[in-house]
């Protein structure tokens, strides 16, 4: 989908958490299970995990909807609400949570 074709319901998510060090292959494997599940669900363009090139300990979950109602599917999901709480008991403070539409 390029720019200028892209839908003006798309949403995009910037979920920034501080991941303790210790727990942070921990994290990192609920996080792959989290990306793999959903990354098949209707209207998710992409599901990404990014860690921070100066303070590794940063991990930024980048997301793209293709509107509200997918993104309210996504957050109702069983494996959402499995594993999100799991991800929320490893890091440092709450997790800072953005959403994003095009203006």
């Amino acid at each position: 989908m390029t720019a200028s074709n892209e839908n003006i319901n798309t949403l995009k998510i910037v979920t920034k958490c501080r991941v303790n060090e210790i727990d942070w292959a921990t994290f990192k494997q609920y996080a792959a299970d989290l990306i793999a599940q959903t990354q098949q669900e209707p209207g998710n363009i992409s599901y990404t995990l990014y860690e921070d090139i100066k303070n590794p300990s940063i991990l930024t979950f980048i997301e793209e909807w293709q509107d509200q109602k997918a993104l309210d599917t996504h957050s109702s999901s069983k494996h959402f609400t499995t594993i999100f709480p799991k991800l929320t008991l490893l890091t440092q403070t709450e997790i800072d949570v953005n959403i994003y539409k095009k203006c």
